[in-house]
């Protein structure tokens, strides 16, 4: 008989929903990723995926430590909005290793 064990690398995003911006001025955001899996998450990471004529990722703290099961890390993102938006939601997509891709607006 053959036992198989499952290993999951999991996480959770928790952040604010909503966000005022100024128009060319930068604009900080905090994320927290909290380790829902089994395994330490590593290389965390997050990519804006729209819309990427109205906002600009600037600059972004890259998670460089693991983060261990049950423990949560906090990564600050920077947006600058352009000069025509208005109302709208941007998606973003978090990605860490041996992990599946997150999206969130």
């Amino acid at each position: 008989m053959n036992n198989v064990t499952w290993r999951d690398r999991t996480f959770d995003i928790e952040f604010v929903p909503s966000v005022d911006m100024r128009h060319g001025e930068p604009t900080d955001v905090q994320y927290q990723l909290r380790n829902s899996g089994d395994e330490a998450l590593l290389d965390c990471q997050l990519e804006l995926i729209t819309p990427r004529d109205k906002i600009q990722l600037v600059k972004y703290e890259k998670i460089l430590k693991a983060i261990p099961p049950g423990e949560s890390a906090s990564l600050k993102v920077t947006f600058v909005a352009s000069s025509y938006i208005v109302d709208t939601t941007a998606t973003l997509q978090f990605k860490c290793i041996e992990t599946q891709r997150k999206l969130i607006r």
